[in-house]
């Protein structure tokens, strides 16, 4: 039975090959030139038909059937989808005046085709059906010929159409692939994230791109994990990938790419627009209404930071989400960062942000000019954070995963693997100045609280002369800033 069923399947690849190949004969022959004319009118070089093997199945109910009788049995195009049997009795070609896209498996091989129909008769894209061959929520069209370029640039770009996969490519942006006239499945993501870490799932901005998304999002949680990111770009109304691009070229669509809305954000932002963030009321119901989700992500560095994100937002500590969400204590690593936010009025938050900036763009220790008054500080994550500056003094082209190998089976591993997929939600072009500002922020708020220590001990107690001698370098300190600022 296992010899005739790999038979069987090597008869319909078989099939498969020979149809790509007839269709492909037909678009460059006389039938051909209507879809030739409307492949050139969309911009299409040869190189690009050649490369994604585009053909044209003519205007004629069984020109496939019969250019194969002889070498193909009915009932095999039957079971490839290329043939359907009529009611009555008989059968016809499937794909009919149709400019043809074949759809490849992981080994290049043709398992099932997308049609764009040439007339206004039937509907406008049409799919092989399933077959042994093809699984249309298992499979993605243009990943066979994105696969070079995905590996290079270790990111998905995930549109709807077969178009927009070969219009991206026109210009010059070869990592796209498609789903085949379905939602986004769960399968989907799994494949392709062996591949890489990063998908960018590319959708129109109005209600019905916005569903989609939300799908694509939900279908994401289960496979969450740190280190993968899923990100969500939101097209102008009325445009998709294909046209969009033709009108603002390469550059310009790829800095869309760039900013993406993260999985993360699209998920908080969504609920938290819902409720009033003002009211113990509102916050729970935030906490309620995101809990479904997050307990659809795996246990990990990824979800505690889903959790710490929210703790900011709804204002209960990260414990407290943890044990009412999951039923458990936080992680050490979620600890560790709840102690250094309670250390003092909003210094956790920031002392957390300083390292995430840092973990993400090491070079910005290059240019930091206050590590004298930052080690004077004394409050959780300081002497960290110091450490991280003076490494990446010492190897100045260090990039973030090298950062990260340093401190490979330390203490300080797990905190810092989360910090360094925290969603900062600043450009990168603004993170130099907003990195400058909360040090400067840090060290203003440590100083003014020991300059209030030591007002407050000098109305009781006579201050000691170390004592007298630091007050009045933070006043110093404090005028020049004031100064500086004016």
């Amino acid at each position: 039975e296992a010899g005739t069923a790999t038979n069987s399947h090597r008869n319909l690849l078989d099939a498969m090959q020979l149809a790509t190949d007839f269709y492909q004969q037909t678009l460059k022959g006389p039938l051909g030139k209507i879809a030739r004319d409307y492949l050139h009118h969309r911009g299409l070089r040869a190189d690009l038909i050649l490369k994604y093997g585009l053909g044209y199945a003519p205007d004629d109910w069984q020109a496939l059937e019969r250019h194969l009788s002889n070498r193909v049995s009915q009932q095999d195009l039957l079971h490839a989808g290329l043939l359907v049997r009529r009611e009555s009795s008989g059968t016809y070609d499937k794909f009919r005046h149709r400019i043809m896209f074949p759809i490849r498996d992981r080994r290049g091989r043709a398992i099932a085709f997308g049609a764009r129909g040439m007339s206004d008769q039937g509907p406008k894209y049409l799919n092989s059906p399933e077959t042994p061959l093809f699984h249309k929520g298992r499979q993605l069209y243009g990943l066979w010929e994105a696969r070079e370029e995905i590996k290079r640039l270790q990111q998905v770009l995930i549109v709807e159409g077969y178009m927009d996969v070969i219009g991206l490519a026109r210009q010059g942006i070869h990592h796209a692939v498609a789903t085949l006239g379905t939602a986004t499945t769960k399968e989907h993501l799994t494949l392709l994230l062996r591949f890489v870490p990063e998908l960018v799932f590319c959708f129109d901005g109005d209600r019905a791109g916005r569903r989609a998304a939300w799908h694509a999002l939900e279908q994401a949680l289960p496979v969450m994990e740190a280190g993968r990111q899923i990100k969500f770009v939101f097209l102008p109304e009325g445009e998709d990938p294909d046209t969009l691009v033709d009108k603002e070229g390469k550059q310009d669509f790829l800095q869309r790419i760039h900013d993406a809305v993260p999985l993360s954000k699209f998920l908080l932002q969504r609920y938290a627009k819902t409720v009033d963030g003002h009211t113990p009321d509102g916050r729970a119901q935030l906490v309620a209404n995101l809990a479904p989700h997050l307990k659809r992500i795996p246990d990990g560095i990824y979800r505690d930071l889903l959790v710490d994100e929210l703790a900011q937002i709804s204002r209960f500590s990260a414990t407290q989400l943890q044990v009412r969400l999951f039923g458990e204590q936080s992680s050490a690593a979620a600890v560790t960062l709840e102690k250094a936010t309670k250390s003092k009025p909003g210094g956790g938050n920031l002392m957390r942000r300083a390292v995430a900036m840092l973990l993400q763009h090491p070079q910005l220790a290059l240019d930091l000019t206050e590590r004298q008054r930052l080690a004077e500080i004394e409050r959780p994550g300081i002497s960290l954070f110091l450490s991280i500056v003076e490494l990446v003094n010492q190897e100045p082209h260090i990039q973030p995963a090298g950062l990260l190998e340093r401190f490979r089976d330390s203490e300080h591993e797990s905190i810092l693997a989360k910090l360094q997929v925290f969603d900062l939600m600043i450009p990168d072009e603004g993170v130099k100045v907003e990195f400058e500002a909360t040090v400067k922020r840090i060290i203003t708020e440590h100083e003014n609280s020991r300059l209030e220590q030591l007002i407050n001990k000098s109305r009781q107690f006579e201050l000691t002369s170390p004592e007298r001698t630091e007050w009045a370098k933070l006043l110093a300190r404090s005028k020049q800033d004031q100064d500086s600022a004016s």
